[in-house]
């Protein structure tokens, strides 16, 4: 991704950033955007949407500024492929989500140095400035979201500890591309329940800020638990890409039905991988038994459902796989503390 002068972040003027998207060939405009130094928006939010029509394509996106933060998500409905060149001129630290189709950004005359995304994919990325061409493709839609943090507020919630963060932070200061991940990880039911809570949020005015920024720290804890349990796990016991990979997608299939979830065997069959080394990779890998991470899930999703208040008790458990209500609500003790009847559904103030 190219970038001028040293790189460093310090060193740059404070001024709005600038987003540019155009025709492969730069020969047509279609987006020309400007955004607040900061993403500053004072006390409120700002909303922006956009429908573009591209050559044998639609895309809808719609994108949310307050103070340090950007969230943009949005489709483009596209028969095959469509290229497209972009520009960013400022730093770009962002949470990248592909929810459908495939995506390629390779940066212009360093094609060697492409970052590629396929679906139910995420990162955590950091660019200095960006010039180049984004190549999506799909069979019939393309679907991401994404959020983008402002320098000081990233520096802000990255200050924990942690080593991952730790590396971005030293990429930034050097003006360097950096990924958190040297490959990229699979969407969990967790971090699509909130993405979706994102996009369909009601709340208006100091309400939306508020309940946007605690969905957005949500999601970034737990994309950042996410890589550390990768990156400590596959450090410790040198797994291959391949049976990561494996095991990635053995954790998929796990969580894609929570209500009629593969067997072990079923699972072992769909992967290739023999029932001892599935059972220890989920340990090791994923810090948890298949079973544990299967009831996890379960139980988070039942938790906000309930927190919605579009279910009953009865209905959450049937709909996370319980056939006996009673087991789930043992379950869900056991996870929580409390028994479910005693979630009150959460109050939208407008």
């Amino acid at each position: 991704m190219r970038y001028h002068g040293n790189g460093s972040i310090n060193d740059e003027k404070r001024r709005a950033m600038n987003l540019r998207i155009q025709s492969a060939d730069k020969q047509h405009v279609y987006v020309s955007e400007s955004y607040p130094d900061e993403f500053y928006t004072g006390k409120g939010t700002e909303e922006r949407s956009h429908a573009i029509d591209l050559p044998g394509a639609t895309s809808n996106a719609r994108t949310i500024l307050f103070n340090g933060v950007s969230i943009t998500y949005g489709h483009f409905d596209i028969p095959h492929r469509l290229d497209l060149h972009a520009q960013i001129d400022k730093p770009v630290i962002e949470m990248h989500f592909t929810l459908a189709g495939q995506s390629r950004i390779i940066p212009e005359g360093m094609r060697d140095h492409l970052v590629s995304f396929d679906a139910n994919r995420h990162n955590l990325t950091f660019a200095p400035y960006f010039d180049g061409l984004m190549e999506l493709s799909s069979n019939g839609g393309f679907r991401m979201f994404e959020v983008n943090f402002s320098r000081k507020y990233f520096q802000r919630i990255a200050d924990s500890g942690s080593t991952i963060l730790d590396r971005m932070l030293n990429a930034m200061e050097r003006g360097e591309v950096a990924q958190a991940a040297d490959h990229n990880l699979l969407i969990t039911p967790a971090m699509l329940n909130v993405i979706h809570s994102i996009e369909n949020s009601t709340y208006v005015g100091a309400c939306q800020k508020l309940f946007l920024e605690s969905k957005v720290l949500e999601l970034f804890s737990l994309q950042l638990e996410q890589l550390e349990h990768e990156n400590n796990n596959v450090s410790r016991h040198r797994y291959t890409q391949r049976e990561i990979d494996r095991l990635q997608e053995a954790r998929h299939l796990l969580l894609a039905d929570l209500s009629n979830p593969p067997t072990i065997a079923g699972l072992s069959q769909l992967t290739g991988i023999n029932d001892f080394k599935l059972k220890q990779g989920f340990r090791e890998v994923f810090g948890n038994t298949i079973f544990g991470l299967l009831t996890d899930a379960r139980m988070e999703i039942a938790y906000k459902k309930l927190e919605d208040g579009v279910m009953n008790v009865n209905e959450v458990a049937a709909y996370v796989g319980y056939s006996n209500s009673s087991h789930f609500t043992v379950a869900f003790k056991r996870k929580y503390g409390f028994l479910p009847g005693r979630i009150k559904p959460a109050t939208h103030i407008y």
